[in-house]
């Protein structure tokens, strides 16, 4: 917030203010509940570690053709383990799909960031059962 204000006024501030306040506080909540978790096997920091990758190129090189507000919102509540990380990671999903459908008509990157997190939030469940021995599939 406070760079947005430092940086920018009117319309560009408001912007910045709606639609990336959400993805900071989110991203915030997301890496004290990881920091929480402890030790994890390589394979799951290598999960968290494309999808932070990817949410970061989009802003600053369009790059890929995914929304990395929907990748990161999907992916932070599918593997969340605390409900303060899971709440803001909704409301990130909820201002995204509002911005995306509805302001915007349409954006071609919402569908590829929402699989795209599913996806990854589900391969990193996964590493997350076989660690804990808690996988039955």
């Amino acid at each position: 917030m406070g760079y947005a204000v430092f940086f920018y006024e009117q319309q560009a501030l408001f912007y910045r203010l709606w639609y990336y306040t959400p993805a900071a506080a989110a991203a915030g909540a997301w890496c004290v509940g990881r920091l929480r978790e402890g030790t994890v096997a390589p394979a799951v920091w290598v999960a968290d570690g494309c999808v932070l990758a990817i949410a970061i190129a989009r802003p600053l090189w369009g790059l890929p053709p995914v929304s990395g507000h929907a990748l990161f919102a999907v992916y932070a509540w599918m593997t969340a383990r605390h409900r303060v990380t899971a709440s803001m990671a909704l409301l990130l999903l909820g201002v995204t799909l509002y911005a995306k459908l509805v302001l915007w008509h349409g954006d071609l990157t919402l569908w590829p960031g929402l699989g795209l997190g599913g996806l990854l939030g589900a391969w990193r469940n996964r590493l997350t059962r076989v660690r804990e021995g808690n996988d039955n599939s």
